[in-house]
Order: C-alpha cells, then structure tokens, then sequence
C-alpha cells in the first residue's frame, strides 16, 4: 500500500535541490513528542515530496540584474505600481543590493503583477504533482496532502484553481482525485490573487464530499506578529462553504499568539512547524489518529516551546520591530514592497534562512 504523499512547498527564497530535508525533519521529529504516535511509527506512513519552482523566478532575477530598468518596465506596463517599481529598483542599487536580490522580494511582486511568469510557476508546480502521482501503480495510488508556505500558499492555491478548472499540456485534476489537506501556513493566496473576482472561488473550497472542492480539509496557521499574512488576510466568508462542509469541520484558522517568539523570524517555515499549535493539527490530520496526541501532550508540548521563548527585553523589542511592519492592503504596492523588504532585512541574522543562500 502506497503512502501518504506530503508535498512541501517553499515560499520566497532561493531554494536548491533538497531545501525541505529541514522541513520534513522538523515534521518528523514532532512525532516523537507524543508517545503513540511514537510508539506506533505514524511518522513511517508519510512519504515527503519537495516541490520547487526558484528556475523560474531566477530568469526573472537575471533579468532584473541585467536591465533592471527594461525589468521595471515591465512590471509598470501590467499596472504594478509605479512607486513600488521605484522602491525596487532603488533597493537593487542600494549598497547590498545583491542581498536583496537574494531576498527575492522581486519574486512576491513578480508573481503578483506579471502573469506569464506565475503561469510557468504554476505549470511547473503542477507537471511535478502529477508526474509523481502518475508514478504510482493505478491499483495503488496514493492519499495526499499539501504543505505550503508563504509565497508558496498563493502558488498552490493558483495551481489548483488551474488544475480544477482547466487542461493545461493535456493534464488535469479532476475533482475526484484531491489531496486530503491542504495546509497553508503564512497565508498569501488573498494578497496575492490577481485573477478579477472573488478570490474564494467555490472550487478551490473545502468539502467532505467525495467529488466536489479542492480538498476534505483546508488549514490556514499564522502567527500574530507575521507582517506578512497580515497585509490582506486570508478569510473566507461563511457562503464559500458548502451544505455539506460545515465550516468548523473542514477549515481551520489558527493563531500562534504575539508572545510566542522563540526567533524574531516568526515568518520562517521551521518556526511556524516547531509549534504545537500548527505541528499538532498536521500530524493529527496526517496520520488521521486524532486521539494520537492527548490533551495533556499538549499542555507539555506547549510548555516546553514557551521555555525557549526570547527572554522577556528580546521579546518586547522583537515585538514592537515586527508590529512596525504592520501594514493594510492597498492599491499602492510600494507599502507591501517596503513591509518586504524590511522585513527580509529585520530577520538577517537569524538562524531561519528561508531558503536565502
């Protein structure tokens, strides 16, 4: 019997061949905070797959590097904003301007705003979903999920609306054939959505139905001081829900608290996946063992995280750096682009690398 395939998608950084070997550890190694997951070897019924797409939006970076006014341009023309454009070209040519090249910035607003390159994304994304599940016998195919972050939640929501909804290079999903979860952490897809309408389509909802919507279930984690989920928060109205997928049963949206802070990089993958808050919902759902993890194993689990906590003066300056960045969505991008580019610059030194070589 085929495992259950976890697919893990990046979010903006350079990500090399073998980037979610963390990713899949930190995942992993969760499992053995709770005895019968432990003791039982659930973690040995997931079978982790990396999806990458850093090709595409490092031609995208090449070019910028090349001509980065032939490159703003460009982005003007598809109506991006023409003070965010400034901002980003008065970024590369700051002193550093190669780091912020490495911070990939350039990737949010690329895909955002130039449709070509968030379609080859998209494409790419999808020819590696399928090609691996079409690799599996058709009497044994597998039960997937999804674990997306950032950047990467906006590019797994566009994949399968595309997936859903067309027949792209003679591939297609059919409602049929869904993953089980889908897990967003650090929620972009709202922020993001530049299709025109609403962005909470009915076919990318969930649904327990075995035919209908993206998935059973559908997860959002976010952190209270992460700038970036905040800009335009991704928040489904009750009518995206269908008749027969109570909202309580088939969507979460859970809030790691402001003075959770082990790392002022409360964006970071491995931040978000060391605690019980987004690792205990994923592995419950994973292994479908919802008594695997006992309420007790919670309270310990949390209480271990919170002893590594940044001491009480880190804390408050970590909190009050990243409430600075706090900005709304506007039609303006230049606030979006300067909240991302300081943030890449406030989280630097940190141990979380995001995929930044």
């Amino acid at each position: 019997m085929a495992k259950h395939q976890v697919f893990l998608v990046h979010g903006m950084g350079n990500f090399e061949l073998g980037w979610s070997e963390v990713v899949r550890k930190r995942i992993t190694d969760s499992f053995g905070l709770y005895a019968k997951l432990r003791d039982n070897g659930f973690s040995d019924t997931l079978e982790f797959k990396e999806i990458t797409y850093n090709d595409t939006f490092e031609a995208w970076r090449k070019q910028w590097r090349e001509d980065a006014q032939a490159a703003a341009d460009a982005l003007v023309a598809v109506q991006a904003n023409s003070q965010a454009v400034k901002n980003l070209i008065a970024a590369a040519g700051a002193p550093g301007g190669d780091g912020f090249l490495a911070t990939h910035v350039l990737d949010v607003v690329a895909f955002r705003f130039l449709g070509p390159i968030a379609q080859t994304v998209c494409r790419s994304v999808q020819a590696q979903i399928l090609g691996h599940l079409k690799s599996f016998p058709q009497n044994d195919l597998p039960r997937y999920s999804i674990i997306a972050h950032s950047l990467g939640t906006s590019v797994v929501y566009e994949t399968f609306h595309a997936m859903l909804t067309q027949v792209i290079d003679g591939s297609s999903l059919t409602p049929a054939f869904r993953p089980d979860n889908v897990f967003m952490v650090a929620n972009t897809a709202k922020l993001l959505w530049n299709r025109g309408g609403s962005p909470y389509p009915a076919v990318l909802s969930p649904d327990l139905a075995d035919n209908q919507g993206l998935s059973f279930r559908f997860c959002n984690f976010r952190h209270a001081l992460d700038p970036v989920p905040a800009v335009d928060r991704f928040d489904p109205p009750n009518d995206w829900f269908a008749p027969t997928a109570p909202r309580a049963v088939v969507y979460r949206d859970d809030v790691i608290p402001a003075d959770d802070v082990q790392d002022v990089n409360v964006h970071a993958f491995e931040h978000y996946l060391s605690h019980p808050i987004v690792h205990v919902p994923i592995l419950r759902m994973l292994t479908g063992f919802e008594n695997g993890i006992t309420a007790a194993e919670i309270t310990s689990a949390l209480q271990t995280w919170r002893a590594k906590r940044l001491a009480k003066q880190k804390l408050t300056k970590a909190k009050e750096q990243l409430q600075a960045l706090a900005v709304r969505a506007t039609d303006d991008w230049s606030k979006e682009v300067n909240m991302l580019l300081a943030i890449r610059q406030l989280v630097s030194g940190s141990p979380f690398r995001d995929g930044e070589s």
